[in-house]
């Protein structure tokens, strides 16, 4: 988890400043709480045995695509995922008569 890091005003700052660092502090907060449903959508969706993509994780954290297209560290996450349950699912090959081929996993 994320520690919550606060914007210190000082106290003889204008208004104007203190609503300006009021408004970042919430949007650093908005940004965080999304970062930490996306992580709660994916350990869901990966207990639940469901399929991980982009958007099954957009769907189960209620964030958007680009959100998580942007987000470099869940978008690792989501890709690595994605690819180890391609991996685990991927059929065998078969040739023509039904056998497995030599060599084939």
């Amino acid at each position: 988890m994320t520690t919550r890091q606060t914007v210190s005003v000082p106290d003889a700052a204008p208004a104007e400043n203190r609503r300006i660092a009021a408004l970042r502090q919430a949007a650093q907060d908005k940004h965080e709480q999304a970062v930490q449903r996306a992580e709660a959508g994916i350990r869901r969706l990966v207990k639940a045995g469901e399929e991980i993509n982009f958007r099954a994780v957009a769907r189960a954290a209620g964030v958007s695509l680009d959100f998580l297209y942007a987000h470099a560290d869940l978008r690792k996450r989501i890709e690595t995922l994605r690819g180890q349950q391609r991996a685990d699912h991927r059929p065998l090959r078969q040739n023509p008569s039904g056998r497995r081929r030599h060599g084939d996993p």
